[in-house]
């Protein structure tokens, strides 16, 4: 019966050059094993120079991870910074320096200069920074104030999305009709009118809220006044736009078929 061979030599005996504590190694660590732990290590080697730069290079942009680099404090309330932080804590800290600012004072009036502010703009600011959970009133203000803007052929009051516009370009290549978008009436945006047709693409994330439902209800009933028929899709992805048009596909023949006879 053969010996039975160990094939890893015994371990050496040795101390700790910061704490102390014994720790055994292989006899090739004899020379270079100097700690018992990576804590001990870690506790020697990160005050090396070499080692704070590499860290400080690892480390920036990350705000969990912001021992290792040179603490830094807010100039105005002398709060801790992360790393991510240049100068102050918050935006309000650097509102109450830098307003102070004589040099930037000068750059923003000369940027503001030209740009005059009118009383409807103003009127419009107020409503919108009052909060934003907005009565139905405020909601009001705001339609008027951008149906008058729209008018006068200086802003977009409704800008489509990019279910809604996918949807008008597949109506395009499939039946070949140009539907009409952003339709107002009495005060209300419709996505696409067709002649006395109008349809909806209702997402759920505008379309889920109490007020967005009232919202819906008032502009059944402001189409079924004005003697249009309004038809509501759900729709919330780009890519559901064949799906719905294929579920549909009956429905939107019979709306379409006088100009389909005519194009055949």
């Amino acid at each position: 019966m053969s010996k039975k061979f160990n094939k890893y030599p015994p371990k050496i005996q040795k101390f700790c050059e910061l704490c102390g504590a014994e720790y055994f190694v292989y006899p090739y660590r004899k020379d270079t094993a100097k700690y018992c732990s990576n804590k001990c290590s870690g506790t020697i080697t990160g005050e090396l120079p070499r080692v704070k730069r590499a860290l400080r290079k690892a480390n920036l942009g990350n705000k969990y991870r912001h021992n290792s680099l040179p603490l830094r404090f807010c100039e105005y309330c002398n709060k801790e910074l992360h790393t991510h932080q240049k100068r102050f804590c918050s935006n309000s800290c650097a509102s109450k320096i830098l307003i102070k600012d004589p040099e930037r004072n000068r750059k923003i009036g000369e940027f503001s200069k030209n740009r005059i502010a009118t009383p409807e703009t103003i009127e419009k600011l107020k409503l919108i920074n009052k909060g934003r959970v907005r009565s139905a009133e405020t909601r009001q203000k705001l339609r008027v104030i951008g149906l008058a803007k729209a008018a006068e052929g200086s802003v977009v009051v409704c800008k489509p999305s990019k279910p809604e516009i996918h949807f008008g370009i597949r109506i395009k290549d499939i039946y070949g009709i140009n539907l009409k978008s952003s339709k107002w009436i009495e005060g209300r945006c419709f996505d696409y009118e067709y002649h006395n047709y109008l349809f909806e693409l209702d997402g759920d994330r505008w379309h889920r809220l109490p007020y967005q439902i009232a919202n819906d209800k008032l502009k059944n009933d402001i189409a079924k006044r004005n003697n249009y028929i309004l038809y509501r899709f759900r729709l919330n992805r780009v890519k559901d736009v064949d799906s719905l048009i294929e579920q549909n596909k009956e429905l939107l023949e019979n709306i379409f078929k006088e100009e389909l006879n005519h194009v055949i």
